[in-house]
């Protein structure tokens, strides 16, 4: 009978031995992976900064006399080319001032002529012949004056650029004061950008930087940068020249959106997907690797961050296969690889 129990009871604990031992024989069993190769070298940087366009100089138009417009020759949107006749202020008081100093000049010359015979005979004082001849030139100023105001009647463009704004009507009085219109010069363009005291250096004057917009990628020059900083956001104002010549099929137009896209130095280390690794405290982390086919966790410091990938440092074999979400699976687990992802083809991989 005790021999039927002793080996009944070797049985049972064979069996259970034989559990016990099953999943552990399961746990050896490779488990395949998906991994990115840690990247080594020079890492390529760019920024993009947000930025918008607005014209290169705003000009108010304004006629440099007096009188009631009489012409008016264009709309807001137009293009002005310089030189280009823009308004006319009816013309009748400049006409009337300059005859009427025309005419005190001509009735004026006989006189000029007898005091000039007369002191030339010492018949009068030199002092009267000095007072008509300033008279003569005090209304020879007059009728160059007179001359000045009837051209300033007409008004016309300063320079190349678009009408961003009309003022005044046919009809209405003008004068110095008053502005008809607003012109905008367009050729160059101002692309402005806001940049952080830290990002200044970036900005050197006459650096060349690359202006992407909806429909076109151009070139700019970086033209200005600010000295004070804005009182409300404290970032510094970038004015950054663009070619935008008025005969293009489309040219720019002011109060566009556009990207500044600006490359820095490479930055040389070891790089890995933010998402492969699991941040802590302190600027430290962990990522999980294959080494000998099998995962190794290793302690690393994170560094600067560029295009979705990390700078990690810590003591790494070269070329480290490291596991995409790998810190569910246990420490040294066998596994094989499913896909390998390099820097190259990162940017293809699924979004999750």
């Amino acid at each position: 009978m005790r021999t039927r129990v002793a080996s009944l009871l070797c049985l049972l604990l064979l069996a259970a031995c034989r559990r016990e031992g099953a999943p552990a024989a399961a746990d050896d069993r490779p488990v395949p992976v998906e991994v990115v190769v840690l990247f080594e070298g020079a890492w390529p940087r760019e920024r993009v900064f947000s930025a918008s366009t607005m014209p290169w100089e705003m000009v108010v138009l304004s006629f440099k006399t007096t009188g009631r417009l009489k012409e008016i020759h264009f709309e807001e949107g137009a293009r002005i080319t310089k030189g280009q006749p823009l308004a006319r202020l009816d013309p009748v008081d400049q006409y009337m001032a300059r005859q009427v100093a025309s005419e005190q000049l001509r009735s004026l010359a006989p006189d000029v002529e007898r005091v000039s015979r007369l002191a030339g005979q010492g018949a009068i004082a030199e002092a009267e012949k000095e007072r008509v001849l300033g008279w003569r030139d005090a209304l020879a100023t007059q009728v160059g004056q007179a001359d000045i105001a009837l051209g300033a009647t007409l008004l016309t463009a300063p320079r190349d650029g678009v009408i961003g704004r009309r003022m005044a009507h046919p009809g209405e009085m003008m004068e110095p004061s008053r502005p008809l219109g607003v012109l905008l010069a367009m050729d160059p363009l101002k692309v402005v950008l806001a940049v952080r005291a830290e990002e200044l250096a970036w900005f050197p004057v006459d650096r060349e930087v690359r202006v992407a917009f909806p429909d076109r990628r151009t070139t700019g020059r970086v033209h200005q940068v600010a000295s004070v900083a804005d009182e409300v956001t404290r970032l510094f104002q970038v004015t950054i020249s663009v070619d935008n010549p008025q005969d293009a099929p489309v040219p720019l137009r002011a109060g566009q959106l556009a990207r500044v896209e600006l490359d820095l130095p490479p930055l040389p280390g070891r790089f890995v997907p933010e998402a492969a690794v699991e941040a802590g405290g302190g600027g430290l982390a962990r990522l999980v690797g294959i080494v000998d086919g099998r995962l190794r966790v290793f302690s690393v410091k994170l560094g600067e961050r560029e295009g979705g990938w990390v700078a990690v440092d810590g003591e790494l074999p070269p070329a480290l296969q490291v596991v995409i979400d790998g810190f569910e699976l246990p420490a040294r687990q066998p596994v094989t690889v499913r896909t390998a992802w390099t820097r190259e083809t990162w940017a293809t991989r699924p979004k999750d």
